[in-house]
């Protein structure tokens, strides 16, 4: 099987959900112009973004096998996930939207750089928290300074190299996230009180 043809029937299938909620809309594509195979910076195939008059959400694509199998997982393609983020823009012009978006791509990554290179994987049920008091936003004013992990309503899907499981990451606060960390609340329970999976830099904290 051609290559092009495993890239497209893979990254396909990690969007599949993604084309159907966003059927009316046209995905953009985040990507390096050079790649980090020929020596660029950034470590992922992609980002793609679905924009509505609201929210942006972003969806990666990498950290699964895009193209041939490269890791040998069981029944997983390569690290077994994807992520996604829905970020709400509904009061940002369109210069703090191009920041924002591009903000967002390095985290994901810086993310994947801590992936390849510890060889460890995302969950759903835990937390993406360095301990910095600076927003997550590209201004770093935000009350959010990190992110938990749930399962994303794609669920998991399967591609030409295996199962990947969608999942979804939420900003959080600083005494959120040491909420989850102290295990004074749990993940799910804490989006129930959020009552979104939105994340919202103007929001703030409800611990």
């Amino acid at each position: 099987m051609k290559e092009s043809n495993l890239y497209e029937q893979n990254t396909g299938a990690v969007l599949s959900f993604f084309q159907k909620e966003y059927k009316n809309i046209e995905a953009e594509y985040y990507r390096p112009l050079i790649s980090a195979e020929f020596g660029g910076d950034f470590l992922l195939d992609s980002v793609v973004l679905y924009k509505t008059k609201e929210i942006i959400e972003f969806v990666t694509l990498g950290f699964s096998d895009v193209a041939e199998k490269e890791i040998e997982n069981g029944e997983y393609s390569g690290y077994g996930f994807e992520l996604a983020v829905k970020l709400n823009i509904k009061d940002m012009n369109e210069d703090n939207i191009s920041k924002e978006c591009n903000n967002i791509c390095s985290i994901f990554n810086g993310l994947a750089g801590y992936v390849f290179e510890s060889g460890k994987v995302f969950k759903e049920n835990q937390y993406i928290y360095t301990g910095q008091t600076q927003g997550i936003d590209a201004e770093c004013k935000s009350a959010l300074t990190g992110f938990v992990i749930t399962a994303h309503k794609a669920g998991t899907v399967d591609t030409v190299n295996g199962k990947v499981k969608i999942l979804q990451l939420t900003g959080m606060t600083d005494n959120e996230l040491k909420a989850v960390i102290d295990k004074k609340i749990e993940v799910y329970k804490l989006l129930d009180m959020i009552k979104t999976d939105i994340t919202d830099y103007s929001r703030k904290s409800v611990i």
